[in-house]
């Protein structure tokens, strides 16, 4: 009959095979931090073999003498415990290149509660500071991008914009037809304008960039402002906006600028997508957790069911199709989002398809 193998026995089986073939570097040293063993992978990447380690204090590992007295301090004291903890050092290679590592370091207490040493664990943070070295520069190549050609798109499309307008304006004295084509340039040259606005937008958001100018305002006139401001845009589709408000007097901390941003991409999104002769409805009402919650609700389609969790990525638009046809971006809600929840707030929608859409922005009641 085979010998059983003890409690201890095991452990120290198990113990021996995580050490050696951890994906990671791993030391262990005694209460002096002298080295008394370490793995292939800490010879890979420190460059040095396994004899040339030991009985050294790991001192010559740093990258910065100095960083090895208050590594010790904090970290290796003998009268206090430590707990497994993780910290990120440069350290030198034998070749005398450095590199930053991940460090988490355990005391070993025997029973009686007497430090009998340490286990260290390096994970190598080469490839993920260089990645993300790379993500950076990218990012900054590209606002760098996106700022430079929206600059230069801006500067001729303003003068082409206002050159329409003026010959809009004069829509008389021009040949016959010619106003309709003036029209629709203007109409085109708009479009291209908002659309390098909504890209800026994006690009502010992602870089975090963005500023926000905050204030506090009473919420119902902030919407009675946006709500008013939009109704042209309603009467031009023959839908009627209505605003309910129930939450005078309600202060919150926004960006005016912003926020009507918000409400108008969601107040010309129910127009677009609401029937000749329909209403758009405006509510405004306290909510739980003294929140003050802004809906726009219509009797559109409804949004496909496919869609739903698709509808704040960007350039997501649904299959179906507005009732009057208004092409847009697919950025706004994305944007309307990203603008939302930098002031502190929520944005979210209730639909069923047939039946409408209520979207709705949510933020906190200053009290």
């Amino acid at each position: 009959m085979a010998d059983l193998v003890t409690d201890g026995a095991e452990a120290q089986i198990q113990f021996e095979a995580i050490f050696e073939h951890s994906p990671n570097s791993m030391a262990c040293a005694d209460p002096q931090r002298r080295l008394i063993r370490v793995n292939q992978k800490f010879t890979e990447l420190f460059g040095y073999t396994e004899q040339e380690c030991l009985g050294r204090t790991t001192k010559f590992l740093y990258a910065h003498p100095e960083e090895y007295g208050r590594t010790g301090e904090q970290r290796y004291n003998v009268d206090a415990p430590l707990q497994p903890d993780a910290y990120v050092t440069e350290y030198r290679r034998k070749d005398g290149t450095t590199f930053f590592a991940e460090t988490t370091g355990v005391q070993l207490r025997d029973n009686d509660g007497s430090l009998i040493g340490f286990i260290g664990v390096q994970r190598d943070l080469t490839e993920q500071i260089e990645f993300e070295a790379e993500r950076r520069r990218l990012n900054e190549a590209r606002s760098e991008f996106v700022a430079m050609v929206s600059h230069e798109l801006r500067t001729p499309l303003t003068a082409l914009l206002g050159t329409l307008d003026l010959l809009g304006r004069r829509g008389a004295e021009l040949p016959g037809g010619v106003d309709r084509l003036v029209a629709m340039a203007l109409r085109n040259g708009r479009r291209l304008g908002a659309l390098i606005n909504d890209i800026l937008d994006v690009e502010k958001i992602d870089s975090g960039q963005l500023t926000m100018e905050l204030d506090f305002f009473d919420v119902c006139d902030l919407v009675d402002d946006v709500v008013l401001g939009n109704q042209s845009f309603a009467e031009q589709h023959d839908v009627e906006l209505r605003l309910s408000c129930s939450a005078r007097a309600a202060e919150v901390c926004l960006d005016a600028g912003r926020f009507e941003q918000v409400l108008t991409n969601l107040l010309s999104n129910a127009i677009k997508f609401s029937p000749s002769g329909e209403v758009v409805e405006v509510v405004v009402q306290r909510v739980w957790g003294n929140r003050v919650r802004i809906e726009v609700c219509d009797h559109g389609p409804g949004i496909p069911g496919e869609f739903q969790g698709r509808i704040f990525e960007r350039f997501a638009q649904a299959g179906t199709k507005p009732v009057r046809r208004t092409p847009g971006t697919g950025l706004g809600l994305s944007i309307a989002r990203g603008l939302t929840e930098k002031m502190g707030g929520s944005i979210g929608f209730e639909t069923e398809e047939g039946n409408g859409t209520t979207m709705y922005v949510e933020f906190p009641l200053e009290v």
